[in-house]
């Protein structure tokens, strides 16, 4: 739902009574907003994993158990420094994915973005022109390739060097909970959303 028109402003208060009037969001390309999403959250599984606990022994152990106890527990302390080792490069990953993100955000009138009406970022959505991405199909089977051609109206012809091209209209979302990116006077500007004092759609 979206209660703008085209010649429409968002205006936004801060708490310090400076008003900010808005005609464009920043937003990001949504599948790639959920690759970070999903890197950072693995990472943070496998950090969880490399936590666990240790044995705990009652009483006086044997000689042997309290052996089999220390071997499985040199065991487990390898275990969780290779998870902590992949954690690390997950992140890596998520940081340099996450930056590249904030190098090529896409601008749109507030007119054109879903749920503007509501003061929750995370509703925002907007759909992105067409965009042409090629596709590699050299891995796939000859029945998994007709069904990958047929189902995006492409044929035998459309495929080059194991590569498609497909039109694809990517949506568009906010990328941070805490800034979003708006444009003032033609200058993007960050605002932390938590210094909003008040929304108004009506500008």
């Amino acid at each position: 739902m979206n209660p703008l028109h085209d010649d429409d402003s968002l205006v936004l208060t801060l708490g310090s009574g400076d008003t900010i009037r808005v005609h464009e969001i920043g937003l990001f390309q949504a599948p790639a907003v959920e690759k970070v999403a999903t890197l950072r959250a693995e990472a943070s599984a496998l950090l969880g994993s490399s936590q666990g606990g240790g044995i705990g022994l009652l009483g006086t152990p044997s000689v042997a158990f309290a052996l089999e106890a220390g071997a499985l527990s040199l065991v487990q302390s390898i275990a969780a420094n290779k998870s902590a080792g992949k954690a690390i490069e997950l992140l890596r990953e998520a940081d340099k994915r996450n930056y590249g993100l904030y190098l090529a955000p896409r601008f749109f009138h507030v007119s054109v973005v879903e749920n503007i009406n509501l003061p929750q970022p995370q509703r925002w959505r907007a759909k992105g022109p067409a965009e042409v991405v090629e596709h590699s199909v050299s891995h796939l089977q000859k029945w998994e390739l007709q069904d990958f051609l047929a189902k995006h109206n492409k044929t035998n012809q459309d495929v080059s060097f194991g590569v498609v091209k497909l039109d694809v209209e990517y949506e568009y979302v906010v990328n941070d909970s805490e800034f979003i990116l708006v444009k003032v006077d033609a200058r993007p500007l960050y605002v932390r959303w938590s210094e909003v004092a008040r929304y108004d759609t009506r500008g």
